[in-house]
């Protein structure tokens, strides 16, 4: 983990000091995750993922070449779930909470639609180093056991919108897809059974539907 730290903030100086074109950027995202897991509740079912939630991720960067960016940025994941019910004479919730943080570095490439137009399509791809929470949930008010992830390698593929909102400063409105599964950790081979194979290894692929904001600074 500190290896892949000490590397990121490497290529963000170096990107800093040799950049023609340098930029600022905050994006954030809703996502929605390919699989879902269940917990059982008292009236419905409370469903959660580890692709979904909510993110925010801060980075920097710079032109490669026209309308061609080297991208690097920190973010933070949450995705929680919550269920709550009164049975009787009974108050019950049922919880679900998740989240990860991750660095990525990546390209975007922008294509311009027309000569005149001040939008440009936007394809992207990049590689994430995603550094998991513990996965924590709650069923009707009985604690489970908490589940440990080893970071994980993954990649996305990105592709949207970019619009000038002025000489330096631009917002994009993209769709990425994140590919990552985490490995749980810290069981005898007999525990894992008590668990859902689906936590052995955790789907945290999904769709973010995000807004990015870029700053140029020189």
């Amino acid at each position: 983990m500190k290896k892949a730290i000490l590397l990121f903030l490497f290529v963000l100086s170096v990107s800093a000091s040799y950049a023609q074109e340098l930029g600022v950027f905050a994006r954030g995202n809703l996502s929605i995750g390919t699989q879902y897991q269940m917990i059982e509740f008292s009236s419905e079912n409370l469903y959660y993922s580890g692709g979904g939630g909510m993110g925010l991720e801060i980075g920097v960067q710079r032109a490669v070449k026209k309308n061609l960016d080297l991208v690097a940025s920190i973010g933070y994941q949450l995705n929680m779930a919550l269920r709550y019910d009164i049975v009787g004479d009974d108050d019950l919730t049922s919880s679900a909470l998740f989240n990860r943080k991750f660095l990525s570095i990546g390209i975007a490439n922008r294509m311009d639609i027309n000569n005149q137009s001040l939008a440009q399509i936007v394809l992207g791809a990049g590689l994430q180093y995603h550094i998991p929470g513990r996965l924590q949930r709650t069923q009707n008010d009985i604690k489970l056991d908490d589940v440990d992830y080893r970071s994980q390698l993954g990649f996305y593929l990105e592709g949207g919108m970019s619009f000038e909102l002025s000489n330096n400063a631009r917002i994009n409105p993209t769709v990425r897809y994140r590919f990552v599964s985490f490995e749980a950790h810290g069981f005898a081979p007999d525990a894992q059974m008590l668990f859902d194979s689906e936590l052995v290894e955790y789907n945290g692929n999904g769709f973010e539907l995000g807004v990015t904001l870029i700053k140029m600074l020189k």
